[in-house]
């Protein structure tokens, strides 16, 4: 069946893009201006490691006095060495752990007007305490701990005012993602599905063999040990709680985004506990969140392995690791693990051929040639002291997978939004930052890490603002008023290099689903129709069917994507399923748009329990039996169809 007189008309009357305001303006580049209100105010700034450089130097080139605090005055002066404007820059030693810290922040807190911790997160409520006996505002990056949250209605009494959550993941993510949601609403849409992935990455061009290509510019210890944390989000309505040990599991979630005018494929995972950020951002309508983490093609598939041998357990080995060699750790973890034991002494080659059997994959599979490019099978010793089989494999990923003098970093974030318009009108909005390093740290220009600019230029412009009296807040909150997001996000894309968010409304979507009644081999869609569909400026994806009178590889030849073979359900809210026969029966909420004939409305068998699944999940069917366009119907069986039908009826007969 070519039904392409019907789908163009459907196709018209189901995407009316006239449903979507066009967005705000993206604001311009300019340079950074040197006259501030806040001149001459100072800032405390406790904990100086690799993201403070570009905070310092941002804060004293608007005349604000900053003082580091720090446990090694070496550390100190390492970083204040990446300084340009040293003369606004004092430093004082700290030590949180010391016994008489409380006295020190006594000494130390009166003369500021703010209090900023870049600190490890557990030390933020000691901090936060102390800016609240001496009346101080107090700001961080790191996320509102539940500690934290306790301090707020004692920030509000006083009238003072905790920023948190004020980065790059968390921090530019609210504000980006508030940035589209705010319009929305503002229109009288509704947010149906909401993903927000973040990943800090080699810049292409500087990538290793390991996960596809990853490099670390601190400890991996956090990377290593978030393949034991468990996941929870929302997908279509309810509620999914995966363990850490599944996260990396196939098929493994895709998004190709374009770097440096290359289309490129991300993978990505969901990352701890994304509901609760349905209430952050004033969402309830949103029936699906997940927030998630970006890596390079292959990550999955060699940290699901790390995971399942153990080489990422946190927990004390019984004997001392620090004694072994790594390929020796190798084969003690395994049988710490498995039923099956590697003899004592056994060859690199067959610690290899064990763990591709426990695996199930083979010895020249990614995982394992991953894993003996960084040194887990090697005859090196493992450094005194190692305890826990993470420990070992952070002293391999910091020997083998540190960044270069020259080499750049980046940053890739991405939102995507599934709206519905007052109107009705459905479509998929993103929200883009593509933002790479500038290599090794200089003066000016500053030579920052992107993951450095990230982390710290936003909280600095909301310091920032602050001293010029521009946030009037009080209490423990997120940058997700447009109060606060919007002049932090002006500022940062005013930088040079610019922290910029490209906005779009992605391409309409057809998704030609598998047909699933008895004996039916046509389809709705032909790859030569399709190719004019893309030609058009759609997206169509195509699933695979063992039964279509088409092969799945005429789809993919003229640009179609590729899914499995049903998977229509899991299909983006906005999306237009495209199909010609009857539906899957079964009692599951309807929330797309469908085109196709229903068999419905003369009261076919099962009518009612299909009309009642569409108004169950809020979907839409379009019958190509009863559209019509100037009174006739788009999409009839014709003259050939009556011959064909005459004929068999004779031969029948």
């Amino acid at each position: 069946a070519h039904c392409d007189p019907a789908f163009c008309f459907v196709v018209r009357i189901t995407h009316n893009r006239k449903g979507r305001p066009p967005f705000p303006p993206v604001h311009l580049n300019s340079k950074m201006s040197s006259s501030s209100p806040a001149a001459g105010k100072k800032v405390l700034l406790f904990g100086v490691g690799l993201s403070t450089p570009p905070m310092i130097h941002y804060l004293t080139s608007f005349g604000i006095k900053v003082t580091a605090c720090a446990r090694n005055p070496k550390k100190i002066q390492k970083v204040l060495d990446e300084v340009k404007d040293q003369k606004l820059v004092n430093s004082e030693v700290f030590d949180i752990s010391s016994s008489d810290y409380e006295k020190r922040l006594d000494e130390l807190c009166p003369s500021c007007d703010i209090m900023v911790s870049m600190m490890p997160p557990p030390c933020h409520p000691k901090i936060a305490a102390a800016a609240l006996k001496h009346g101080k505002h107090f700001f961080t990056s790191s996320y509102v701990s539940e500690a934290m949250e306790k301090l707020s209605p004692e920030f509000e009494k006083k009238g003072l005012l905790s920023i948190n959550e004020c980065g790059v993941d968390p921090g530019l993510d609210h504000m980006s993602a508030m940035k589209v949601i705010d319009h929305v609403h503002k229109e009288g849409g509704k947010v149906l599905g909401f993903f927000s992935v973040c990943g800090g990455l080699p810049a292409p061009e500087c990538n290793n063999p390991f996960g596809g290509g990853y490099k670390v510019s601190w400890t991996p210890y956090g990377v290593l040990s978030a393949g034991t944390n468990n996941a929870i989000f929302k997908f279509q309505g309810k509620k999914v709680a995966k363990p850490g040990t599944e996260i990396y599991d196939p098929p493994e979630l895709k998004h190709v985004i374009e770097v440096k005018g290359k289309p490129t494929t991300f993978e990505w995972y969901p990352n701890r506990d994304s509901t609760p950020y349905i209430k952050h951002y004033g969402m309830p309508e949103c029936q699906s969140i997940i927030r998630g983490t970006y890596r390079n093609n292959g990550w999955c598939n060699t940290l699901r392995a790390i995971a399942l041998l153990g080489l990422n357990d946190k927990e004390e080995s019984k004997e001392d690791l620090g004694k072994m060699t790594y390929l020796e750790a190798a084969t003690y973890i395994f049988n710490s693990r498995s039923e099956e034991k590697i003899p004592k002494g056994a060859s690199a080659d067959d610690v290899k051929k064990a763990y591709a059997k426990f695996l199930k994959k083979d010895v020249s599979d990614k995982a394992i040639t991953d894993l003996e490019w960084v040194g887990q099978f090697s005859t090196d010793k493992i450094p005194e002291g190692t305890k826990a089989p993470i420990d070992m494999m952070c002293h391999l990923w910091t020997s083998k997978m540190q960044y270069g003098e020259d080499e750049k970093d980046m940053i890739v974030m991405q939102h995507l939004f599934e709206v519905e318009y007052k109107n009705g009108a459905r479509e998929e909005l993103t929200s883009t930052l593509i933002h790479f390093g500038l290599g090794k740290y200089h003066y000016i220009p500053s030579k920052f890490t992107a993951m450095a600019r990230t982390v710290s230029l936003p909280l600095a412009c909301a310091i920032r603002m602050k001293l010029e009296g521009r946030i009037n807040k009080t209490g423990v909150i997120r940058p997700v008023d447009a109060d606060v997001y919007e002049p932090i996000l002006e500022e940062v894309a005013k930088l040079s290099p610019a922290i910029e968010f490209k906005e779009a409304a992605l391409k309409p979507q057809i998704w030609l689903r598998h047909e699933v009644k008895p004996g039916e081999e046509r389809c709705a869609l032909t790859p030569e129709t399709a190719k004019e569909l893309l030609d058009a400026g759609f997206r169509v994806t195509v699933e695979k069917s063992p039964t279509r009178c088409i092969s799945i590889e005429e789809y993919e030849k003229v640009g179609c994507n590729i899914a499995e073979s049903s998977s229509w359900p899991s299909a983006p809210y906005p999306s237009i399923i495209l199909g010609l026969k009857e539906l899957p029966e079964d009692d599951s909420d309807l929330i797309h748009r469908h085109i196709l004939f229903a068999h419905c409305y003369k009261e076919q068998a099962g009518w009612k329990e299909l009309l009642a699944r569409f108004k169950k999940g809020g979907g839409t069917l379009y019958d190509l039996e009863f559209l019509k366009l100037n009174g006739r119907r788009v999409a009839a069986f014709g003259r050939p169809a009556g011959m064909a039908g005459m004929g068999l009826g004779l031969w029948q007969w």
